[in-house]
């Protein structure tokens, strides 16, 4: 099978590390494109980039492709609607380079990319348009949202984290009903945590159990819920402690009011901040569970870093993570905001069961949230999909 994924925008912060740097700051589209190429499959990875290159890693290519002078005009030029010049710039020459690859699948990551979605439906030939949703909703802007509308139109698959992510979109009359949507989650992690004992000699983190949150401080997270929640289970379990990492910290000053008007959470909650990357395995590794309160995720990606180091997911019943949990099966859920239900959720856990459930849930990772389970998933949906355009 010969398969392009198409990944028609640039984060504009990363292009200073170059191609080699850029692709090693994709570890999803890396590891699936290898995976898949191991499985015998013809598999190339088109981006929208500033200069053109050409990388080769794991049976997989890599092509970096510019956009053309003018289209890096006219996305400089609508870069003043606020998203940025690369979500705008048209990438005809990379959706060129798609085509005349005649690939049997393209694999186009993002329904919020409404003008190369639409460039890439326009130009598709005889291939399987299949494509991602990695976040974002309908577009606002008429010309933008019929765009979007066109390039939906044409695709033959649309993958979502969970069905009901396509709500909005069917909602919106961007797809006809969810006739063509699949599931198939956004994101997986390469993180390989040492074991538990290692992990919290490495880490310093302590307790009985340990309790991590990881997210950025801000309303969208909800962490005072998480820290309410803590407050109650802390009380039933006194040597429980918790540590917070986070990317921001919007509510950090609320948050350490809140902590040290109460002695039961003052000497138990640590704010580590912002830590290095390298770092995470060893924390996610130390924990028995991950407290997140987030009101909407795409998939969650610290929530599948948490999993695949082995912590229960103490999680919203939001549809991600209804997804990424077997509905809880894999953790425990609580509704938004609802503090007592996160409480009542983790202290009705026998602790002594906790090595038992952590290696169920790392055994869950590692058969439906790896790398090597999401290129299982999209070979599944791609031999399907072509099936039945075969027929």
């Amino acid at each position: 099978m010969r398969i392009v994924f198409a990944l028609l925008h640039y984060d504009e912060a990363r292009v200073a590390a170059g191609p080699g740097g850029y692709l090693a700051s994709l570890p999803l589209q890396r590891e699936l494109a290898g995976r898949l190429a191991r499985a015998g499959h013809d598999v190339e990875v088109v981006f929208l980039y500033p200069n053109d290159a050409t990388l080769e890693r794991d049976g997989a290519r890599f092509r970096f492709v510019a956009a053309g002078r003018a289209a890096r005009a006219l996305g400089a030029a609508a870069a003043r609607l606020g998203r940025g010049r690369a979500y705008y710039e048209p990438a005809f020459r990379a959706v060129e380079a798609i085509a005349a690859a005649r690939a049997d699948v393209v694999h186009f990551h993002g329904t919020a990319l409404a003008v190369n979605l639409a460039l890439m439906a326009a130009r598709l030939g005889p291939a399987a348009l299949v494509v991602q949703h990695h976040g974002g909703g309908p577009a606002r802007n008429p010309i933008t949202r019929a765009l979007q509308r066109f390039g939906l139109s044409r695709a033959h698959r649309l993958l979502f984290t969970s069905r009901a992510q396509a709500g909005p979109f069917v909602a919106a009359g961007l797809l006809d009903g969810l006739g063509r949507v699949e599931t198939a989650i956004e994101v997986s992690t390469p993180l390989e945590p040492p074991a538990l004992e290692e992990a919290r000699r490495t880490s310093g983190l302590a307790g009985d159990p340990v309790f991590v949150a990881a997210g950025r401080l801000h309303p969208h997270k909800d962490p005072l819920t998480v820290l309410r929640g803590f407050e109650i289970i802390a009380r039933s379990w006194p040597g429980a402690r918790l540590y917070l990492c986070y990317l921001t910290d919007e509510l950090l000053p609320e948050l350490r009011r809140f902590v040290g008007e109460r002695p039961v959470l003052a000497e138990r909650v640590r704010f580590l901040g912002r830590l290095p990357h390298e770092r995470m395995a060893a924390v996610l590794g130390s924990a028995d569970f991950l407290l997140q309160g987030s009101l909407r995720e795409v998939a969650g990606y610290a929530v599948i870093e948490a999993m695949a180091a082995g912590a229960l997911p103490v999680v919203t019943r939001i549809d991600a993570f209804e997804e990424i949990t077997e509905g809880g099966r894999q953790g425990v859920l609580f509704a938004p905001g609802d503090f007592e239900a996160l409480a009542r959720g983790v202290l009705a856990i026998d602790r002594a069961e906790l090595p038992a459930r952590r290696a169920a849930v790392r055994a869950h990772f590692a058969a439906r949230l790896s790398f090597e389970a999401l290129a299982r998933r999209l070979e599944e949906i791609y031999v399907r999909l072509l099936a039945e355009r075969a027929r």
